[in-house]
């Protein structure tokens, strides 16, 4: 993990950490609307990218489904790739 964390250049990382510290401000009433079905998932303990935020992103966006991972943090996916990739795959079955 530690060498993966590395490799990312100093621009991407500060630019993480901007919007982590202002919020996703696209994502607020975006303009022009969201309207394609979404999903938008977050782990259960995740206080990065938290369930709160998970759910006011989802009220923001006509169509959009939700998902809490349950136990894991930021790195869930890291941790479970398949916590994340079944309900990936069940949302992609949903669409046209």
């Amino acid at each position: 993990m530690r060498d993966w964390r590395t490799q990312v250049d100093d621009e991407s990382y500060a630019q993480t950490s901007w919007v982590l510290a202002h919020g996703v401000r696209e994502l607020i009433d975006p303009d022009p609307a969201i309207t394609h079905p979404t999903l938008v998932m977050t782990c259960e303990n995740d206080v990065g990218s938290t369930p709160a935020m998970t759910h006011a992103i989802t009220e923001e966006i006509a169509n959009a489904t939700c998902v809490i991972v349950p136990e894991y943090k930021h790195l869930g996916l890291i941790e479970d790739p398949d916590a994340f990739t079944r309900p990936i795959l069940n949302f992609l079955n949903t669409l046209d």
